[in-house]
């Protein structure tokens, strides 16, 4: 970690996976699935072995990524966080959880108590991604109500952030943006999949920006315009918040800037 560190990368955080996917029945779960009586999955990793690595890193000051798409994988993971913080005392921490397939509404609450990320994936939210008849078919529909629980874990007062899990089949922020205040596909060809979980677009726009910023410990350079911070910023040909929410998707991109200096620019975009 202290040998590689740049200007633009950092070996300062560590990836931890605690379980798989909900639709191929490999993520961990508090009751079994639906489907499968006998099964509720299992974490990859102990919850007493993941409580001394989470503390250990916590300690060294490294910044956690956890996957976490089960219930159990989340609750895991946030009691192990916890344990940190009780072991390791007070001081600024950056955790994350991503992706919350679905959480217990017990956990929804923790992610603010705990100061911890939730980090989701919009790419996934509409009703017509390949996955979301099998997840809810096996969780059930009581449990598949908590599916990526973004408006709830914002509501109770947790910090959203949002990012591609690249590779997908579209890394256009765009499309994510329209279909986490949809949840819809985006022709609209379809209802909205959850719709009590869209969050507002100055939610998200903030979750794609300042709270990303803040995950990656960049808040005090990057993430939001002000005088002094890195200009990493983009150009688009229309205001998002006088358009239609299902036209989110056809904004283009006229022009994008690096620390101020323009690295894309559309041909017709005029630009001194």
């Amino acid at each position: 970690r202290d040998q590689v560190r740049g200007l633009r990368f950092r070996a300062d955080a560590a990836k931890i996976f605690l379980d798989g996917e909900i639709d191929r029945h490999t993520a961990a779960l508090l009751a079994p699935y639906s489907d499968t009586p006998g099964s509720r999955g299992d974490l990859l990793i102990e919850p007493e072995a993941l409580d001394v690595l989470v503390r250990r890193l916590d300690a060294e000051g490294f910044l956690i990524h956890m996957h976490a798409m089960g219930d159990r994988a989340v609750r895991v993971g946030l009691d192990a966080i916890a344990l940190a913080i009780q072991a390791n005392g007070a001081r600024d921490r950056r955790h994350q959880l991503a992706h919350i397939g679905v959480a217990n509404p017990d956990d929804i609450v923790r992610f603010s108590r705990l100061g911890v990320g939730a980090n989701f994936q919009p790419i996934w939210f509409p009703a017509d991604d390949p996955a979301a008849g099998p997840t809810e078919a096996v969780l059930g529909a009581a449990r598949a109500r908590w599916t990526m629980p973004m408006a709830s874990i914002a509501a109770g007062g947790g910090l959203i952030v949002a990012g591609s899990d690249w590779p997908q089949p579209s890394m256009n922020p765009l499309d994510a943006i329209q279909f986490a205040v949809t949840r819809q596909p985006l022709d609209g060809s379809k209802p909205a999949r959850q719709p009590q979980e869209r969050v507002g677009l100055a939610q998200i726009l903030a979750a794609y920006t300042k709270n990303a910023a803040w995950a990656a410990r960049e808040d005090d350079v990057d993430g939001s315009i002000q005088i002094g911070k890195a200009a990493d910023l983009i150009v688009l040909d229309r205001n998002l918040f006088k358009i239609d929410v299902m036209a989110l998707h056809k904004a283009r991109v006229l022009l994008t800037l690096l620390d101020g200096a323009p690295v894309y620019r559309d041909p017709n975009f005029a630009w001194p």
